[in-house]
């Protein structure tokens, strides 16, 4: 039978980053998704603008919008990859 330490093996303290940076990590991905969400609605607002100075209809103009949004989801993995390779270098020389 195993034997168990007086540590819970579910202490959140155990696994992941230290305290202070799990709230930085948390504000900046709280902080890029309020981002792309008020960059929608730019684009949502300026729909009809960009509908005149395009030449397309309104319905064809929401495919605007809807590659403006994807080209931001796209960007999110290679910056998450950034931000991984970015945390590693920091972890070793002891930025933090």
């Amino acid at each position: 039978m195993p034997s168990f330490t007086e540590k819970n093996a579910t202490d959140p303290s155990d696994a992941g980053l230290p305290m202070p940076q799990r709230y930085f990590a948390l504000a900046a991905v709280l902080a890029a998704m309020v981002l792309v969400v008020l960059d929608g609605a730019i684009a949502n607002v300026a729909l009809p603008t960009i509908a005149g100075a395009l030449l397309v209809s309104p319905a064809a103009s929401v495919w605007v919008v809807t590659g403006y949004q994807l080209a931001l989801v796209m960007a999110i993995l290679p910056c998450a990859a950034l931000a991984k390779a970015w945390d590693i270098a920091a972890s070793s020389s002891q930025a933090w």
